[in-house]
C-alpha cells in the first residue's frame, strides 16, 4: 500500500507530521490570505476551518487519483462562493497545493507542468 501524503511529505522535508498541516496549509495560500491570516483569524476563528479540512483530507490521500477528487470537493465547495473566498483569494490555491504535494506521489518524473500533466 503507497504511503499517505502526509507520510511522503514529511519524510521529504524532514518535518514531524504535527507540523504538516500548518506548514502546507502556509505554503498553499494564496499571497493575501498568508498576510492577513492574522487579522481574519482574529475577526473569524473559524475562516479558514475550510482550507484546514481540505489540507487534512489531502495528508490521508495515496493517490493522485484521491487527491484530484479531494480537490474537486474543495473546489466547489459552496463556502468558496463567498466573495473573500472567491473574488479576493483569501483561501488555499489549489494550484499551490498541488506544486507542494505533486513530488509525494511515484512517477517517472516528479515535475508538473502548468496544465496539470505530467512531464
Amino acid at each position: 500500500m503507497a504511503a499517505t501524503v502526509l507520510e511522503t511529505y514529511c519524510a521529504r522535508r524532514s518535518i514531524p507530521g504535527a507540523r504538516f498541516k500548518e506548514t502546507l496549509l502556509t505554503r498553499s495560500l494564496n499571497p493575501l490570505a498568508r498576510r492577513l491570516r492574522p487579522v481574519l483569524r482574529r475577526v473569524s476563528p473559524d475562516f479558514f476551518a475550510l482550507d484546514e479540512a481540505y489540507v487534512e483530507c489531502v495528508g490521508r490521500v495515496r493517490t493522485l487519483h484521491q487527491l484530484l477528487d479531494e480537490s474537486y470537493d474543495f473546489r466547489n465547495h459552496e463556502e468558496n462562493r463567498a466573495f473573500l473566498r472567491r473574488a479576493l483569494r483569501l483561501r488555499v490555491s489549489v494550484e499551490r497545493l498541488h506544486d507542494e504535494v505533486w513530488g509525494c506521489f511515484s512517477t517517472s518524473s516528479g515535475r508538473r507542468r502548468r496544465d496539470g500533466e505530467r512531464e
